[in-house]
C-alpha cells in the first residue's frame, strides 16, 4: 500500500544481506527523481543509525553535463580532457572524505577538479555498496552499465521500486525510430563536407527514403520487416559515420552525430525482432518515421534478472498481480509475491464515486460544465489543498474555463516541466494553507506518483475519467498480440495501465496514519463490475454521488 515506507522496507534486509557476500552490491531501480532522493534518504537514515557503507546516485548525462551540446571528447568538451590522467586521485580523495555521493556532491567535486561528473559517478559507483539509478541502466539493451551486467553479476542484488512503470519502460527500451526529418537536417548539415564515402552512402540512402515515401500514405502501414536492400543501406551509411567519426572527426556535425545515434539505435533493436515486436511506417504530414515497436517486453526482464542474485520487484499498485507477473517477466507457478491491506483506519479517506457524467472520449465536450460544478463544491466543503487530475492536457485546458477560481490560487502544470520545476510547482502547497489551491494535472503525469504530500499540504483529489489512454494503433498492436496469446488484450493494453494511474492518483491523499482526505471520481465506468472488481481490496467502502447535493451531504457524514 502507498504511504507505508516500502523504501526502507525492501532496502534493510538488502543492505544486511551486504554482510553475507563482499562482492555483493544493491542496485536501487526506480524510473523517477523522486524516488531516487527516497532510496537515498532511506540510506541516510540507516546511516544515521550506525550503518557504514558508500551509495551513490547515478543522473542522467542530459542531465548532469557541464557541456550541453557538445560531443564528449576532449577537442569538445574541458572536463573529459585528461580525465583518465585526473581520475585515480580524485577517487582518492573522494572514497577518503565521502560515503554518500549524491547530485549537489558529485558536481562539486566535478567542478573543484574539472573532470566529467557523468563519467565520474559512473566510476565511484564501483567503490559503492548501494547505487540507487533509472531502469534503463540495467534493462536497457544499449545504455545498461556494461561494466556490471556484461560481466559476473550473480553477485547482485535489484530492487525495482514502482514496478508498473517498468511495463511501458522497457517496451521503450526495446523500440527504436527512424526519422527521415533526423535524417534531412543531417544531410544539410553536410553540404560542404569534403569526404567521399559519405556521398555516395547519401545517394543510397536519399533514394531509400524517397522511394518508401512515394509509396506510403499518410498512416500506420505495418511491414514485415526490413529487406535486404535496405538493412544493407542503413548498415552502409552507419559504417561510413563510424569511419567520419574515427578519421574526421571535425566533419561529424551535431545534425549527422543525432542520426548516427537514432540509426545505431535502430539496428540493434532490430537484431532483437521476432513476434513480440511489429514494424511499421508511420506517416504524417509532417513525419515519415519507421518504427520498431515492442509489444512485449517480459522476455528480456526476466533474463536480466535471471542474471542476478536476488530481486523485488514492488509498487502500490501492482493490481491485478496476475497482469504485472505477465508482463515483467515473472512464473505465476513459482515466484513468491506478497500483497498487503492498508494499515490505515479506512474512515481516513472519503472514496466518492460520480456516475452520472461520461467522460468517455465521444462526450467529453458536452461535460466540462457540470464537472466544475463537482469541483466547486469539493473544494468549497474544506479550505485546504486539492489536486485535480484531467485526462488530458487537452481537457485541463478547456475545464479552467468553467471552473470558479475566485478566492482560490491555483497552479496548472505544464508540459515537459524540469525537475527543478516540478519542485517548486509542489512548494505551493503549503501545510495549513490560508486559502485553498488547486493544483491542475493530469492523470499518470508527473504529480500522479512519487510525491509526498504529508499531513494536510494535501487533502483531497478529483479524478476526471479513468485513466485509459486514448484509442491508437500501437495499443491496439498490443490488444491483438494478448489475444493471440489466449490473453485479455483490451484490458492488458488499456484498462489495466489506465486503471493503475487512477490507484496512483488515489494514494496521494493518505500518506501517513494521520493523513485525512477526500476523493472524488467522476465516471459512469466507475460502476461496471470489471472496474470495481480491481479496486475493491483498495476502497472499502466508497459512496456514490448522484449530484452535487450527495457530495456536500457525504463529505459533511461522520
Amino acid at each position: 500500500p502507498t504511504g507505508i515506507g516500502k523504501t526502507m522496507s525492501t532496502l534493510f534486509p538488502f543492505v544486511k544481506a551486504l554482510e553475507l557476500d563482499p562482492l555483493s552490491k544493491v542496485f536501487y531501480l526506480t524510473a523517477k527523481t523522486s524516488g531516487k532522493e527516497s532510496a537515498m534518504n532511506a540510506v541516510s537514515v540507516m546511516k544515521n543509525k550506525g550503518l557504514t557503507l558508500s551509495n551513490v546516485s547515478i543522473t542522467a548525462k542530459d542531465k548532469i553535463c557541464f557541456c550541453k551540446g557538445n560531443q564528449c571528447n576532449p577537442n569538445e568538451c574541458p572536463y573529459a580532457k585528461g580525465y583518465y590522467n585526473k581520475i585515480k586521485s580524485v577517487l582518492a580523495v573522494c572514497l577518503t572524505n565521502y560515503s554518500t555521493y549524491d547530485y549537489d556532491t558529485i558536481v562539486s567535486i566535478a567542478e573543484e577538479y574539472n573532470i566529467c561528473p557523468f563519467e565520474l559517478e559512473l566510476d565511484l559507483s564501483l567503490y559503492c555498496d548501494v547505487v540507487v539509478c533509472d531502469y534503463n541502466y540495467m534493462f536497457d539493451p544499449i545504455s545498461y552499465m556494461k561494466r556490471y551486467f556484461d560481466e559476473d553479476s550473480s553477485h547482485f542484488l535489484t530492487l525495482v521500486d514502482e514496478a508498473h512503470n517498468l511495463v511501458d519502460r522497457s517496451r521503450g527500451m526495446y523500440s527504436a525510430s527512424l526519422s527521415y526529418e533526423k535524417y534531412k537536417k543531417a544531410k544539410k548539415s553536410l553540404s560542404k563536407c569534403r569526404v567521399n564515402s559519405i556521398k555516395k552512402a547519401q545517394t543510397k540512402i536519399n533514394k531509400l527514403f524517397k522511394e518508401l515515401k512515394d509509396f506510403y500514405q499518410e498512416g500506420d502501414h505495418l511491414v514485415d520487416n526490413f529487406t535486404t536492400e535496405t538493412y544493407n543501406v542503413l548498415t552502409r551509411f552507419l559504417s561510413v559515420c563510424q569511419e567520419i567519426n574515427k578519421e574526421e572527426p571535425k566533419e561529424m556535425t551535431n545534425e549527422l552525430l543525432d542520426f548516427y545515434l537514432e540509426l545505431n539505435r535502430f539496428l540493434k533493436i532490430a537484431d532483437f525482432i521476432d513476434e513480440r515486436f511489429i514494424t511499421y511506417f508511420h506517416v504524417t504530414k509532417n513525419i515519415f518515421e519507421f518504427r520498431i515497436t515492442c509489444l512485449d517486453a517480459s522476455k528480456f526482464i526476466k533474463a536480466s534478472l535471471n542474471k542476478i542474485k536476488a530481486s523485488v520487484l514492488f509498487s502500490a499498485t501492482l493490481q491485478p498481480l496476475e497482469y504485472y507477473i505477465d508482463t515483467l517477466g515473472g512464473d505465476k507457478e513459482k515466484d513468491p509475491r506478497l500483497l498487503l491491506p492498508s494499515p490505515f483506519p479506512k474512515e481516513n479517506l472519503k472514496i466518492l464515486v460520480a456516475p452520472n457524467v461520461s467522460i468517455k472520449y465521444k462526450n467529453r465536450a458536452i461535460t466540462y460544465e457540470e464537472v466544475a460544478k463537482y469541483i466547486d463544491v469539493f473544494i468549497k466543503n474544506k479550505k485546504g489543498n486539492y489536486f485535480i487530475y484531467s485526462p488530458s492536457y487537452e481537457y485541463m485546458t478547456q475545464l479552467l474555463n468553467f471552473v470558479n477560481l475566485e478566492n482560490v490560487d491555483y497552479y496548472v502544470q505544464k508540459k515537459d516541466m524540469e525537475d527543478q520545476e516540478k519542485v517548486d510547482f509542489l512548494k505551493n502547497f503549503k501545510e495549513n494553507p490560508e486559502r485553498t489551491t488547486l493544483g491542475f494535472l493530469v492523470i499518470g503525469g508527473a504529480f500522479s506518483e512519487g510525491i509526498d504530500l504529508v499531513s494536510d499540504r494535501l487533502i483531497g483529489a478529483i479524478i476526471i475519467g479513468i485513466g485509459m489512454p486514448k484509442i491508437n494503433f500501437e495499443s491496439n498492436q498490443i490488444v491483438n498480440y494478448y489475444k493471440n496469446n489466449s490473453l485479455p488484450g483490451h484490458d492488458y493494453a488499456y484498462l489495466y495501465p489506465g486503471l493503475n494511474k487512477v490507484m496512483q492518483a488515489v494514494g496521494r491523499v493518505i500518506r501517513s496514519e494521520n493523513d485525512t482526505g477526500a476523493v472524488l471520481l467522476i465516471d459512469e465506468r466507475y460502476m461496471i463490475n470489471q472496474y470495481k472488481d480491481l479496486f475493491r481490496a483498495e476502497w472499502r467502502g466508497y459512496e456514490v454521488v448522484l449530484n452535487t447535493d450527495d457530495v456536500i451531504e457525504t463529505l459533511n457524514k461522520k
